[in-house]
């Protein structure tokens, strides 16, 4: 596939909420958050794999913000098997908090399907404002399940 190909992969599978027909993803999907919040994550392991992914992720974004996350896609370009896209996230934090940054999505697709995920993103203002405290570390890990 050529980067428009892939290009529209991506855009379709974040329009979806992820793998909506099971055909997206390869086997050995993986998803790379950033190391900063790794901590408080899926073990301590930055890595989230397969199709459970998208599923691990949400319960996340559950647990951090008392209104889904609005994301405002600001550019998507693609090069061969390249996609990368900018968002700006805007949510509340269970506190009442405003939370907004910039992410950044580098996606690498392979054979038709996407096969990885870089996810950056400015870490300590999502620490500061959604786990800044013990008691809120306490209470989103307690609504994350951890």
């Amino acid at each position: 596939m050529g980067a428009a190909e892939n290009k529209d992969l991506v855009l379709r599978w974040f329009a979806g909420g992820g793998d909506v027909d099971g055909t997206m993803l390869a086997d050995d999907f993986v998803w790379h958050t950033p190391k900063g919040t790794a901590e408080l994550l899926n073990g301590c392991n930055p890595d989230f794999y397969g199709d459970e992914a998208w599923a691990e992720l949400d319960a996340v974004a559950r647990a951090a913000y008392s209104t889904p996350p609005e994301p405002e896609l600001v550019f998507c370009i693609a090069e061969d098997d390249w996609v990368v896209m900018q968002l700006n996230v805007r949510a509340t934090s269970h506190d009442g908090e405003r939370y907004e940054n910039a992410y950044a999505l580098t996606v690498r697709c392979r054979d038709g399907r996407i096969a990885e995920l870089w996810e950056h993103a400015d870490t300590k203002l999502w620490w500061d404002t959604i786990v800044g405290t013990p008691e809120r570390e306490a209470t989103f890990l307690e609504r994350y399940g951890s």
